[in-house]
């Protein structure tokens, strides 16, 4: 994305946020301050509505600066491909969650690794992005294991230990990142190791919530709201966030019978996880179009 001094000034404010909140919650979890899992639950899901779908609302005006509608007709086209592309993923978590729940944590790692697209290379930014799904099942693995088969009905051991693998040499690569950047990106490296020591330390919910409403979320909400006229942004945002909650509670009393926090829990990640599949593409597709223009000042390490 491009990058003025406004935005470069919010990026700033917004990583030292991230800074800060990881120290708090750091110290939080070493004086064993615990919150019972259902609060938790709630306290994820009200930051995602608040903090995490407000990004993914700005879609139709980032496909519009990416030149993929230009009249209502297009925007109608537009609306109905997001849609469909969103639909074919739920249908899949209904009839394969498990492959569904592995293919999402794959294009997650893929998706979150756009974070860095502007300081590293392909293969190193794709570690941390690895290193944000993977690490947590190294010192948390029942919890991981616990969390995925309320996600999918069926036991996640095996797919637990597929995480544990790959985190090693995630991990690696995350800490060659730190190493490689510390002298001519400081911020970018301290972001880096904070991030990897968050994911090994916190436990999976608090490590998810630090992380996503601290880093992705905002920083594609500044990246995307530069240009746009703030009034039409906003609402927007606004709208196309409550009608998104509004369907995810309509899916909350429709699922099957369960408990409060476990159905929570699914209405969370299993939407992030649908709505993912269109916004990552829209974002790719823009993110390539940026990147191919003239002047675009896109660096990698």
């Amino acid at each position: 994305f491009e990058e003025g001094p406004g935005m470069k000034r919010a990026r700033e404010i917004q990583q030292g946020l991230f800074f800060i909140s990881a120290l708090g919650l750091s110290v939080l979890v070493y004086l064993e301050v615990k919150l019972p899992q259902e609060t938790l639950v709630v306290i994820l899901a009200l930051l995602v509505a608040v903090v995490g779908l407000p990004h993914g609302a700005l879609d139709p005006l980032v496909a519009r600066k990416a030149g993929l509608w230009r009249n209502p007709s297009g925007l109608a086209r537009f609306i109905g491909a997001y849609l469909f592309l969103a639909a074919i993923a739920g249908l899949l978590w209904v009839w394969a969650p498990k492959f569904s729940l592995a293919a999402f944590l794959a294009y997650s790692s893929w998706h979150f690794a756009g974070d860095w697209r502007d300081w590293l290379s392909r293969g190193w930014r794709l570690c941390a992005g690895s290193t944000v799904i993977c690490a947590p099942s190294l010192f948390y693995p029942d919890h991981v294991a616990g969390y995925f088969s309320a996600l999918t009905g069926e036991d996640a051991t095996t797919l637990v230990r597929v995480l544990q693998s790959l985190a090693i040499p995630a991990l690696a690569g995350t800490i060659y990142s730190v190493a490689r950047s510390f002298r001519t990106r400081p911020t970018v490296a301290a972001e880096l190791a904070i991030l990897a020591a968050s994911a090994l330390a916190l436990p999976p919910l608090v490590f998810f919530l630090l992380y996503f409403c601290g880093l992705p979320s905002p920083r594609h909400l500044i990246a995307t709201a530069q240009g746009m006229d703030s009034t039409t942004a906003i609402a927007t945002a606004t709208g196309l966030t409550l009608l998104t909650v509004g369907l995810g509670a309509l899916f909350f009393v429709l699922l099957p019978s369960a408990q409060f926090d476990q159905r929570l829990l699914q209405i969370t990640f299993i939407g992030l996880a649908v709505l993912t599949v269109p916004h990552m593409i829209l974002i790719e597709h823009y993110a390539t179009r940026i990147a191919k223009a003239p002047n675009s000042g896109n660096t990698t390490a």
